[in-house]
């Protein structure tokens, strides 16, 4: 009789259909349909309504115990007592944020916050009227998604920020993030770095009986999509009120990430999983039906009936020398905090699905960037780790992260393609030994070179090559250096840092995509003379005149010192990625 008669009040209530535009301020609000927090008062009885079952809103009765006043700068909690058959069993449902409570027929706020190893289904519900001034911003719609902080490397576990240490710790309730087509590990990790933002991963999926729906209502359970495809990621949450094609929900922060543009998508729940710790709902995403604009303190504000553009992911793996490939492709939503991390979910969730977890591996990852509107970065690395999907996860992650949070420009990556090539053993040497021919060479000579290679598990290998000396290169000690390129990259840091300093975008992607073949032994000769880096440029052999003028103390700038001017460069290919370093020293004699 309660639900009977709750539904029918809320039928009556005064949400128009059809008539509001997406932008507020274009039409006045009836502001008879909201209870402000100042009529409120402790012993009033309310209704509220959420999903716990498929499509269809059930109601609860929610007695109000009073206002917490001031809780945060210019902010009111209402407190209340939620009272139904499920919730006396499971308390405060993780996706239940937003779920709409009513007053006398007005809405008074959304169920938003609950209490930790709370025995009652006590809820704090977010006033309605702190979430409507996010009408206020719904002309502010950026194209590429979040305009939050930007993590500069990319992280799985990024920690325990959502860890609840005080049992009386008043918190957002938790967001459930429905994961599937995502293989067990890459869940487990997914999860670690979901409870930080205050999200709970669980198993998702499944078909939706019937008819889905097409629209959201008030109670209505919705989807933000993460990734879709042929593995989803989406959070769910609970719509509090719909006016035309507005709508505001969660009652609480999505991201906490201001004006966004993530794709709205309906909702389907298949169950509601009670638990001693955080009883949550088990769901799914429907249809899309708009995009989330705004992601404040209050919640979230949408409009439907609006396209969201999300990013392409292609990701195929090849098993073995003569495998069958498998292909997986998603898309995931665009955001400066999130998107990295996600493509190496992905990634890391296609290599566990096609070949394994953990063991002896060697991974060829081939990674194509498209960066609107005409810029590509292409990169290629063989690894070999005892972790392939979390290789493949960092590789493919880091770069596309550097991309994003790029101090120059405002990019739109426009698609990210991946392959992987696997084996399983692996396949890697260390430069054990290097030898020369003689200790004195003169210019325009050649230096015969012998490196010893120590392959895994393998009888050790000895290349030859020759390094020439060219015609210029000034009478002195000059340092011969066999090495990987890992260790390579290491000692130019430490001589020339400027020079992994972009100064602009074209730069930055030069640099991640001219990463040196990690199966080479790298051969330089360098000689111990200062020069400069301008720019992000090397000059290592400037004249004097040159020099006085960039050290007259006239000018700032990212000018910097390089300890040593590189004389001669060249490689041997191994099968192997190579790993360690040997140099020696040559004396230059004039001829």
């Amino acid at each position: 009789m309660v639900r009977t008669t709750a539904l029918a009040l809320v039928a009556l209530l005064p949400f128009s259909a059809g008539a509001a535009p997406a932008l507020a301020g274009a039409q006045e609000l009836d502001m008879s349909q909201f209870m402000p927090v100042e009529e409120i008062r402790p012993g009033m009885k309310g209704i509220g309504l959420s999903v716990f079952q498929g499509t269809t809103r059930d109601t609860f009765e929610v007695e109000i115990l009073g206002v917490l006043e001031n809780v945060g700068p210019g902010r009111d909690l209402i407190l209340g007592r939620a009272h139904s058959e499920l919730l006396e069993k499971t308390g405060i449902v993780s996706g239940m944020s937003g779920s709409p409570v009513y007053v006398d027929g007005r809405l008074i706020g959304a169920a938003a916050y609950a209490w930790s190893f709370a025995i009652e289904p006590v809820v704090g519900i977010t006033p309605i009227g702190e979430m409507l001034g996010m009408l206020e911003r719904s002309g502010d719609c950026p194209e590429l998604g979040l305009d939050g902080i930007s993590q500069e490397n990319f992280r799985f576990a990024l920690g325990g920020g959502a860890e609840r240490a005080l049992v009386s710790e008043i918190h957002p309730i938790q967001t459930p993030v429905a994961l599937t087509g995502f293989t067990g590990s890459s869940r487990r990790t997914w999860q670690s770095c979901l409870s930080t933002y205050g999200f709970l991963g669980v198993e998702g999926g499944g078909r939706s009986p019937g008819a889905a729906p097409t629209a959201l209502r008030p109670g209505d359970a919705m989807g933000i999509q993460m990734v879709r495809g042929d593995m989803t990621s989406t959070a769910i949450g609970t719509v509090t009120w719909v006016d035309g094609d507005r709508i505001l929900g969660f009652g609480h922060p999505f991201l906490l990430a201001g004006p966004v543009s993530l794709p709205l998508s309906t909702a389907y729940i298949h169950a509601v999983l009670p638990s001693q710790v955080s009883s949550f709902k088990i769901g799914g995403p429907g249809k899309p039906v708009g995009a989330i604009r705004q992601d404040r303190q209050t919640g979230v504000m949408g409009v439907l009936g609006t396209n969201v553009s999300m990013l392409p992911v292609s990701v195929s793996v090849t098993p073995g020398r003569d495998g069958d490939t498998d292909q997986y492709h998603v898309e995931v939503m665009r955001s400066d905090i999130l998107t990295a991390s996600l493509i190496g979910l992905v990634g890391y969730s296609s290599v566990e699905a096609s070949q394994k977890a953990i063991g002896e591996s060697t991974l060829g990852i081939r990674t194509t960037i498209r960066i609107g509107p005409d810029r590509t970065l292409e990169s290629e690395i063989t690894v070999a780790v005892p972790s392939p999907p979390m290789a493949v996860a960092e590789q493919i992650s880091r770069p596309i992260q550097k991309i994003i949070a790029n101090p120059f420009e405002k990019v739109r990556i426009e698609g990210v393609d991946v392959h992987v090539h696997l084996l399983d053993r692996y396949r890697v040497a260390e430069v054990e030994d290097l030898r020369v021919d003689r200790a004195e060479v003169k210019p325009g000579e050649d230096l015969e070179v012998r490196v010893t290679l120590r392959p895994y598990r393998e009888p050790k290998v000895v290349e030859a090559t020759t390094v020439h000396i060219p015609a210029d290169t000034p009478a002195g000690p000059l340092d011969l250096v066999a090495c990987a390129s890992g260790d390579l990259w290491e000692m130019e840091w430490e001589r020339a840092p400027l020079r992994f300093e972009p100064a602009d975008l074209d730069q930055l992607i030069d640099l991640l995509g001219s990463r040196r073949d990690t199966r080479r032994v790298y051969l330089q000769l360098f000689q111990h003379r200062s020069g400069r880096v301008v720019g992000g440029r090397e000059l290592p052999r400037l004249p004097g005149s040159v020099l006085s003028v960039l050290d007259t103390g006239t000018r700032a700038g990212k000018i910097g010192l390089s300890a040593g001017a590189v004389v001669a460069e060249s490689d041997i290919r191994t099968d192997w990625v190579v790993t360690g370093c040997r140099s020696i020293t040559i004396q230059i004699v004039p001829r």
